[in-house]
């Protein structure tokens, strides 16, 4: 299966075209066969361009091919948790951009669904499978920096130039928090490997959203620092974690590793795994990598896992736990919440 998984795409979104670039450039074991939009017109415009045989008009027409045995979900933020739903049920396999989905209800649903299938579910937080980001966890469970007390992580850029809508409206999923905080939330609890005992959220909102937040989180062992907006430029982007026997500059960009610098008693280690060169266009940074994700997740279901060793469902349910709670203390609301 690792090497003949047939994979569906829901919706036409940018991410989408960059995630089959990055397949077809790294990863060609990863067979692309259909496309699906609630436009055919979009549709089939995304699968000429993408060179993808079966375009479909709805996504249910795509759940029902035969010939698909997993489906890529790159909806927009709150519109992931039906068609997950959906595939599921239809018996594919799901990998779903994050966030996973938008709160609690909708997250222990999506879980509830694929363990009753028995089909693999992987939320795309593609940070967790580039090679530097697995060494990182590999050297901080060894011991080597000793107890981890603290971590400090920015991200943040000025929305002008960008794709504004879904970043600003609220009935889209916008905000800072949803968009970019949540690579910080998911690399604080894969560091801390647990949910925080402790957590205060601050922000700053233009119109519905949250425009610059900062998150303090309690832990068992030491705190992390959160901070994230859409205000400007200069942020660094970057994680720095302390331990006490050591430390880890996760290099920009932190969401996308590819340099750490490791310091401790027995000195400084340097751990690169640069992005080859290429000449595609890609819609947004470091897209040439998404093929990790994918690469794991054909691996995975081969192995006969069910889930990610890497992001297990329950700790991305920990997240949205987490998500919950900061737009409760930010007041940060979106129109679904009264529907769950």
């Amino acid at each position: 299966m690792s090497q003949g998984l047939r994979w569906g795409i829901v919706s036409t979104a940018k991410i989408a075209a960059d995630w089959v670039s990055s397949i077809r450039l790294h990863y060609p074991e990863a067979k692309v066969v259909a496309i699906s939009s609630r436009s055919l017109e979009s549709a089939q415009a995304f699968a000429k361009e993408n060179n993808i045989a079966k375009a479909y008009g709805s996504h249910a027409e795509l759940f029902a091919d035969p010939d698909v045995d997993a489906v890529y979900v790159s909806t927009l933020n709150p519109f992931h948790k039906d068609p997950v739903v959906a595939a599921l049920r239809a018996g594919k396999h799901v990998l779903c951009e994050k966030p996973f989905c938008m709160n609690v209800t909708e997250v222990e649903q999506m879980i509830q669904v694929a363990r009753e299938e028995k089909k693999f579910l992987m939320e795309a937080m593609w940070t967790r499978y580039f090679p530097v980001f697995i060494k990182m966890r590999e050297v901080i469970t060894s011991g080597r920096i000793g107890k981890v007390l603290s971590l400090r992580g920015q991200f943040g850029f000025e929305v002008v130039g960008r794709d504004a809508s879904r970043l600003t409206q609220l009935d889209l999923g916008g905000g800072a928090l949803m968009d970019i905080g949540i690579y910080l939330l998911s690399f604080s609890q894969a560091v801390f490997g647990s949910y925080p005992k402790n957590v205060r959220a601050v922000a700053k909102f233009e119109g519905d959203v949250d425009w610059h937040t900062t998150v303090l989180l309690g832990y068992e062992s030491g705190q992390a620092v959160l901070d994230f907006g859409f205000d400007s430029a200069f942020y660094e982007t970057q994680v720095f974690i302390v331990g006490e026997k050591g430390s880890i500059s996760v290099c920009h960009p932190f969401f996308a590793p590819q340099k750490i610098i490791v310091k401790s008693v027995d000195g400084e280690e340097v751990l690169n795994d640069p992005v080859a060169p290429n000449n595609v266009n890609w819609n947004f940074s470091e897209s040439s990598s998404l093929y990790h994700e994918v690469k794991y997740m054909q691996e995975a279901i081969a192995a006969g896992k069910l889930e990610s060793e890497h992001l297990s469902l329950d700790q991305s349910l920990q997240i949205l736990t987490l998500t919950d709670e900061i737009r409760k203390q930010i007041g940060l609301v979106y129109p679904w919440d009264e529907r769950v």
